[in-house]
C-alpha cells in the first residue's frame, strides 16, 4: 500500500512530496532493521532504500503525467497508460535499489536476488494498481469526478484488496509451513543418525568388555588383533585404549614390566591444561594408558594417567557409580595439541570376575581398569551428516550443560546469518552427560527451498487485482462519459428549444423559395434509391449463380473421381499381369493410359482445390520440411518422362537452408505444375530446378527451361481464369 499512497500524493500535491516519501521510508526501515552494533551501516541502508522509494514515486508521477491526458483516468487509454507507466514500469525502481542494497550488505544470497526482487516488484505494483485509485477517491482532482466514483469503487477495491491479502497470506503461511516441516525433518533425521552413532560406541565398548570378560589376560598383541577388526569399519573412532588400575605400591614394578616389552621411554605422566607433559604426582592409584590402537598415530599418549583427567570431569566417577558407561567433557588430546579439535573419551569399566556389583560391595579394589574410545566431535557429527538430510544450510550449536557452566561442544555454520523465525532444540544423554542441541535455518535454507507454488499464487493474485481494477475504472469512467454526453445534449436541446420560435419565423418566410428545389431533390433521391435497389438485386443474383456454379463443379468433380479411380485400378491390374500376360506394346499403351488417368486426376484435384480456395475452406497441413528435399522429390518424379523426351534435368540446390514450416503436398503440387509446364513447352535442352537464399530472410524456388518462353504481351494473362498462353 505504501507505494500506492506515495504515488497518489505526489500526483496530487507535486514533486515536493518525494522528500516526505524519503523520510517516511527511512524511518520505517531504520525502525525495522536498526543494529546497535552497526549504526552507520543501518542508517546508510535505510537511506538507500528510502531514496529508491522516493525516486520511484517521482518517476511514476512524471511518467503518468507525461503520457496520460488527464488524471481523471476515464478513458481506456489513460487507464492503460497509468497501469503501464505508473504501475508496472515505475515500480521497477524501488526493488532494484533495495535488493541491490541488501545483496551488497550480504543480507540476501545470490540465489534469492531474483525471487526477492520479483516479490518486491509485484508488491509495489499491486500497491500502485489498487491503492492509488483508492487514495484518489478522497484527494484526486477533479473532486467531482473522483467523488462520484466512491460508491462504485471503494467497496469492490477494498474487497479486492482483502482477497489479495488473504490469498498472499495463505500462500506465505503455506510456504512457511512447508519450510518448517522440511527444517524439522532435517533436524529429526540428524538426531536419529546421531543417536545411532552413539549406540555404536556403546556396542563397541560392550564388545571390548566381552573380549576382556572371556580372557584371563589380554596382552598387547591380542589387543592389537582384536581392535584391528573394529577400527577399519568405524573410522570416526580415533583410538581404542586400555588403562589398567595400578595401585601406588605397584607403580614401579608396572613401569618396569612395560619397559621390558621394548617401550624403554614409558613412564606414567600427566598433561596440564596448557598441554605440557609432566611426571604424574604421587597418588593412591593410577590408570595409565597401557595399550592404544592405532599405535603409531597415538603413541605419544602412552603412559598418560587418564584417571586424573577423567576424575576431574566426572567421567570415570560416573562409570564407577553405574558400572556402565561414562563420557568426558570435550578435551584436546595430546596428539591434537595446537588445534581447536575437541574430542570425547568414552569409558567402560572392567571389574574382577566382570561383575559391576562388586564395585558397590568392595570399592575400587575390585576394579581391573577401563576401556576407552576416543572420538573427535567433528568426525562424529560429520558421520551423522552422511546418514541424514544435508545440513549445509542449517546453523547449530551443541552445548554440554552437565555442570553449572554451559560449555560449547561444537558449532556449525557459525559464520552464516541465521533466522530464529523457527528453531529446534533437544537434549541428549551422552553416557551420563547432558548435551543440548540448538538448530536454526540459515538464509541459504530459504533460498534452497523456494516454492514455485507461491509464485503462481502471487502471479495469479497480481493479474486478478489488475483485471478487476481496470474493469472498475473503465466502467465508472464510461458512466462519467455517458453522464457528460447526456448533460451536453441536454444543454443543446435547451438551447434549441429556446431559439425555436425565431427559427420557425425565418423558415416560414423562406419556405416558398425552397419548394421547387425540394421537389427536384426528392426526384433525384428516388432515382438513386431505385438504382441502388437494382444493383443489390443484381449482386444477389450473381452470388446465387456463383454458388450454383460452385456446387455443380464440386459435385461433378467428385462424381468423376469415382469412375476414374476404378479405371486407374483396372489399368494397374492389367499392367502388372494379374489379369494375364501382356506384350510390351500393350504395356506401353497401358502406361500411356495410366499417365493420362493420373493427369486427369490431378486436373480434378486442381478444380476441387480452386473451389476450396474460392470458398475460403482450403485446409493446410503444416509441417517442418527441408525445401531442398521437396524440390528434389518433385524433380525425380519427372526423370523418366524427361528422359523419354530427350530433355535433361539439373538441380542447383543451395546448401545449409533452414527447415521451413509448409504444406508439403501443396508446395509439391506447385513445383510439379511448373515442371510439367516447362516440359510441355521445351522440345530440347534442359530444365533447371534451383533454390537460393535471399537477403530478406526468404528462400526462392525457381524452375528454368530452354523452351519457347512467354511473350511479354501475354504476361497479363498468366493468372486469369480460363485463359491459355499459346
Amino acid at each position: 500500500p505504501a507505494s500506492g499512497i506515495a504515488l497518489a500524493f505526489v500526483l496530487r500535491y507535486g514533486y515536493r512530496i518525494c522528500l516526505g516519501v524519503l523520510l517516511g521510508s527511512f524511518l520505517v526501515n531504520i525502525g525495522n532493521a536498526f543494529d546497535e552494533k552497526a549504526v552507520i551501516h543501518s542508517i546508510v541502508m535505510a537511506l538507500l532504500i528510502g531514496v529508491g522509494a522516493s525516486l520511484q514515486a517521482f518517476c511514476g508521477a512524471y511518467l503518468t503525467k507525461r503520457y496520460t491526458k488527464s488524471l481523471e483516468l476515464i478513458g481506456f487509454k489513460d487507464i492503460g497508460k497509468f497501469l503501464l507507466f505508473g504501475g508496472l514500469i515505475s515500480s521497477l525502481i524501488s526493488p532494484s535499489i533495495g535488493i541491490m542494497t541488501l545483496f551488497v550488505n550480504q543480507l540476501i544470497g545470490v540465489n534469492s536476488v531474483v525471487s526477492s526482487w520479483a516479490t518486491w516488484w509485484i508488491g509495489d505494483a499491486l500497491g500502485i494498481i489498487l491503492v492509488t485509485p483508492l487514495t484518489f477517491l478522497w484527494i484526486g482532482e477533479p473532486r467531482e469526478v473522483w467523488k462520484s466514483r466512491r460508491y462504485y469503487l471503494i467497496i469492490p477495491l477494498l474487497i479486492n484488496l482483502a482477497i489479495i491479502i488473504t490469498i498472499l497470506n495463505f500462500g506465505y503461511k503455506t510456504q512457511e509451513r512447508e519450510l518448517k516441516n522440511s527444517f524439522e525433518k532435517k533436524v529429526h533425521d540428524f538426531r536419529i543418525a546421531l543417536e545411532y552413532r552413539i549406540k555404536e560406541f556403546y556396542v563397541t565398548l560392550d564388545s571390548l568388555y566381552g573380549f576382556y570378560a572371556s580372557s584371563v589376560f589380554v596382552d598387547r598383541n591380542e589387543f592389537h588383533e582384536y581392535t584391528s577388526n573394529i577400527l577399519p569399519n568405524m573410522q570416526h573412532i580415533k583410538s581404542i585404549a586400555w588403562s589398567p588400575r595400578v595401585p601406588r605400591k605397584e607403580r614401579e614394578r608396572f613401569v618396569e614390566s612395560v619397559r621390558a616389552e621394548g617401550l624403554d621411554s614409558y613412564f606414567i605422566k600427566q598433561v596440564s591444561p596448557e598441554g605440557k607433559i609432566t611426571k604424574e604426582a604421587e597418588r593412591e592409584e593410577y590408570f595409565p594408558l597401557l595399550y592404544i590402537e592405532p599405535f603409531y598415530e597415538n603413541r605419544q599418549a602412552l603412559g598418560v594417567d587418564n584417571g586424573s583427567e577423567m576424575m576431574r570431569d566426572g567421567a570415570l566417577e560416573l562409570a564407577l557409580e553405574t558400572g556402565k558407561y561414562g563420557a568426558s567433557a570435550p578435551v584436546t588430546l595430546i596428539q591434537d595439541r595446537g588445534t581447536n579439535k575437541k574430542s570425547i573419551i568414552w569409558v567402560k569399566t572392567v571389574y574382577k570376575k566382570h561383575n559391576p556389583q562388586i564395585a558397590q560391595e568392595g570399592g575400587n579394589d575390585h576394579l581391573e581398569g577401563f576401556i576407552t574410545l576416543t572420538t573427535r566431535v567433528e568426525d562424529v557429527i560429520q558421520k551423522a551428516y552422511l546418514n541424514s538430510s544435508p545440513m549445509e544450510d542449517v546453523y547449530f550449536k551443541i552445548f554440554d550443560q552437565t555442570t553449572n557452566t554451559e560449555q560449547i561442544v561444537f558449532s556449525h555454520n557459525q559464520e552464516k546469518e541465521f533466522s530464529e523465525k523457527f528453531h529446534e532444540e533437544f537434549t541428549l544423554d551422552i553416557a551420563g552427560r547432558q548435551w543440548r542441541f540448538f538448530f536454526a535455518p540459515t538464509i541459504g535454507f530459504f533460498e534452497a527451498l523456494q516454492n514455485w507454488t507461491l509464485w503462481f499464487i502471487i502471479t495469479g493474485a497480481f493479474f486478478l487485482a489488475t483485471l478487476l481494477n481496470v474493469l472498475l475504472l473503465i466502467v465508472t469512467g464510461q458512466n462519467i462519459e455517458v453522464k457528460r454526453t447526456v448533460d451536453a445534449r441536454t444543454k443543446e436541446l435547451e438551447w434549441e428549444i429556446k431559439n425555436h420560435k425565431e427559427t420557425t419565423v425565418v423558415l416560414a418566410s423562406r419556405g416558398s423559395e425552397l419548394d421547387d428545389a425540394r421537389i427536384a431533390a426528392l426526384n433525384i433521391m428516388e432515382d438513386a434509391l431505385e438504382a441502388q435497389t437494382k444493383a443489390e438485386e443484381a449482386e444477389k443474383r450473381a452470388r446465387q449463380a456463383s454458388s450454383v456454379k460452385s456446387e455443380f463443379t464440386s459435385m461433378v468433380s467428385h462424381e468423376l473421381r469415382t469412375p476414374l479411380t476404378v479405371i486407374k485400378e483396372s489399368v494397374a491390374i492389367v499392367f502388372d499381369g494379374t489379369a494375364g500376360p501382356i506384350s510390351d506394346d500393350q504395356k506401353e499403351f497401358l502406361n500411356t493410359a495410366k499417365r493420362n488417368v493420373d493427369r486427369l486426376a490431378r486436373l480434378i484435384n486442381d478444380v476441387l482445390d480452386y473451389q476450396k480456395l474460392e470458398a475460403q475452406q482450403m485446409e493446410f497441413r503444416m509441417t517442418e520440411e527441408d525445401i531442398n528435399e521437396v524440390v528434389r522429390e518433385s524433380g525425380e518424379s519427372f526423370v523418366t518422362s524427361l528422359k523419354n523426351k530427350g530433355i535433361g534435368l539439373d538441380m542447383k540446390l543451395a546448401p545449409d537452408l533452414p527447415k521451413l514450416t509448409l504444406d508439403k503436398d501443396k508446395i509439391t503440387q506447385v513445383i510439379v505444375n511448373l515442371i510439367n509446364n516447362a516440359m510441355k513447352f521445351t522440345e530440347e535442352g534442359r530444365i533447371v530446378l534451383m533454390t537460393e537464399r535471399l537477403g530478406n530472410n526468404a528462400i526462392k524456388v525457381s524452375v528454368k527451361d530452354s523452351g519457347i518462353g512467354i511473350k511479354e504481351e501475354d504476361l497479363d494473362k498468366l493468372f486469369k481464369h480460363f485463359s491459355q498462353i499459346s
